[in-house]
C-alpha cells in the first residue's frame, strides 16, 4: 500500500492542531505528535515539513530548558532549514541584502540565536564563538543602519553579545576589539554620556586595565567625561 504524502493543506492543519495543544499546555503530547510527523515524513525527504517539525520541536525542549536533548533537534533541523533554503547560511554573501525574504531572515537569526544559547547551556564554547560571529556577519550583510552613519541596533547587540562572551571567558585581547568596536558605535549613536554607552566604556577600560594598557584605559575614560569647561562670561 502506497502512502500519500501530505498537501501543504493538511501539514498546515495537523501544525495547528499540535500548536493548540502546546498552547493548552500539553507539552509531551505535542512533542509526541511531532515526533510521529517526523517518523511520517521519513518516506518523502521533504525539507521543508521536516525543518518546520524538528525546529518546532526543538523550540519546546528549548522552553522546557532542556538543553542536552534540544541540541541534537537543533542541528538536525539547521540542517533540514540549509537543504530547504538552497544553502542560504553558506551562499548569502553573494546575494544582494534587498532581495532577501526578512520573515525567513527574522527566523532563521531567532533560531541561531536559541541555539545559541543551548551551546553555551552546554559549554559548547568554541562552537559558539563561531556561531555568534556568524550571526553578527548576517546582521552586518542585511540589517540597514536607521541612523546615517551609524550601525543597525540588532547588529550592535551582537557586537556587544560577542564582546562580553570573550569577557566572560577571561579571553581579553579578543573582547577589546569589540568593546571598542561598541563604544565607538555608541559614542556615535548615543553619544558619549548615555548610559549604554557609559556602560560599554567602564568594560573597556576595565579590560585595558586588565592588560595592563593603562594609557588607552586612561584615553577611554576621559572620552567618557562630560565637558566641564565652563566659557568665559565677560560682564560689562
Amino acid at each position: 500500500m502506497q502512502i500519500a504524502p501530505l498537501s501543504p493543506e493538511e501539514f498546515k492543519e495537523k501544525l495547528n492542531l499540535i500548536t493548540r495543544i502546546k498552547k493548552a499546555g500539553d507539552h509531551d503530547i505535542a512533542k509526541k505528535m511531532i515526533i510521529s510527523g517526523l517518523n511520517y515524513l521519513q518516506q518523502f525527504n521533504n525539507a521543508t515539513y521536516n525543518s518546520i517539525l524538528y525546529l518546532y520541536l526543538a523550540k519546546i525542549l528549548f522552553e522546557e530548558r532542556n538543553f542536552i536533548h534540544a541540541e541534537p533537534i537543533f542541528r538536525e533541523g539547521l540542517i533540514q532549514l540549509e537543504i530547504r533554503s538552497n544553502s542560504f547560511r553558506s551562499n548569502y554573501k553573494f546575494l544582494n541584502p534587498d532581495s532577501y525574504n526578512h520573515s525567513f531572515i527574522k527566523y532563521l537569526i531567532t533560531i541561531l540565536n536559541m541555539f545559541s544559547v543551548v551551546l553555551d547551556e552546554n559549554g559548547k564554547k568554541d562552537e559558539l564563538e563561531l556561531l555568534l560571529k556568524e550571526i553578527l556577519a548576517l546582521k552586518q550583510h542585511i540589517y540597514k543602519p536607521l541612523i546615517v552613519g551609524g550601525i543597525n541596533e540588532s547588529t550592535l547587540r551582537s557586537i556587544d553579545r560577542i564582546a562580553f562572551m570573550f569577557f566572560n571567558n577571561n579571553k581579553y585581547e579578543d573582547a577589546v576589539e569589540y568593546f571598542q568596536s561598541s563604544f565607538n558605535w555608541k559614542k556615535i549613536m548615543y553619544g558619549t554620556c548615555n548610559k549604554e554607552t557609559l556602560i560599554t566604556n567602564n568594560y573597556l577600560c576595565n579590560v585595558l586595565k586588565r592588560l595592563g594598557r593603562f594609557e588607552e584605559a586612561d584615553y577611554y575614560f576621559e572620552l567618557s567625561l562630560p565637558n566641564l569647561e565652563v566659557p568665559l562670561i565677560l560682564f560689562n
